[in-house]
């Protein structure tokens, strides 16, 4: 039929009835790995330490983390979210079960009120398809590859839906989304907090508070912070060189970029890297 013959609000996706969805405020993850394996007792681990989040599932109790004096079961019935640098302590079970992973990082819009784990009930529906997906996890075909990152992405997306879990996206400024996605884009030649008062349009004293007030750390914080968790991606999801990432992300030279990260990470990017 032609165009010319419909009613041209069938080409509009909006209406006046519906509430617009902003694509920069969607909630988004950028998926790492998936797997499951069968844990017992030696399933010990003291102070582990990510640079990205960790979803946990189990199919029956027994195993559980601690984290910050606080006790955190796996079981069927709930997921646990670790979120990234997270320090936190693993315990087998005394009887088999099936572990379930997924290895995530989120959009830098998407936060959470503490950085602790959490637990998140998720549908039967859901639980279904984990199990299915479990099994399949090991095959490495195209299909089974599409089909466990949906199912990985519904199953954060409800986790995340959870209306019990304080995680959420600030209530930002346009003008400090666009700051965002510029800080995101330029990290190879991050800009100063100079810079970045004048994209703004602000002074530099009125910009560091506007700043702090909405996103609870300073903009030099904040842009060394996404700095360093790139380089945490680059060290541990890509063969590029230290000396490489250290220019990828914008460091005078390797001897700068380690004394940088050992003081955020504890430790140098060679002993992270092998770790």
């Amino acid at each position: 039929m032609p165009k010319s013959n419909l009613n041209p609000e069938y080409f509009d996706p909006f209406t006046p009835l519906g509430v617009r969805l902003r694509g920069e405020e969607a909630y988004a993850f950028h998926l790492h790995e998936v797997g499951c394996l069968t844990l017992s007792t030696q399933w010990n681990y003291p102070g582990l330490r990510s640079p990205f989040w960790r979803l946990y599932w189990n199919d029956r109790p027994g195993a559980w983390i601690d984290c910050s004096g606080r006790r955190f079961a796996l079981e069927p019935t709930r997921l646990v979210l670790i979120p990234s640098h997270t320090v936190f302590d693993t315990h087998g079970s005394l009887e088999p079960v099936t572990h379930f992973w997924i290895h995530f990082s989120l959009h830098p819009d998407l936060t959470t009120r503490d950085n602790v784990p959490f637990g998140a009930i998720f549908g039967k529906r859901l639980a279904r398809q984990m199990v299915t997906l479990t099994k399949q996890v090991r095959l490495s075909t195209p299909s089974t590859v599409r089909r466990l990152h949906h199912l990985c992405s519904a199953l954060l997306h409800e986790a995340f839906a959870d209306p019990e879990i304080d995680s959420h996206p600030p209530k930002l400024p346009l003008r400090l989304h666009a700051l965002l996605k510029q800080i995101e884009t330029s990290l190879s030649t991050p800009p100063s907090v100079t810079d970045l008062a004048l994209l703004a349009d602000m002074s530099r004293g009125g910009f560091i508070r506007w700043f702090k007030h909405h996103m609870e750390v300073t903009p030099a914080h904040y842009v060394l912070s996404r700095r360093i968790d790139h380089a945490c991606r680059f060290l541990k999801f890509s063969s590029a060189t230290i000396e490489e990432i250290s220019e990828k992300l914008g460091f005078s030279n390797r001897a700068h970029f380690s004394r940088v990260f050992q003081r955020k990470m504890g430790a140098g990017p060679a002993l992270f890297r092998k770790s």
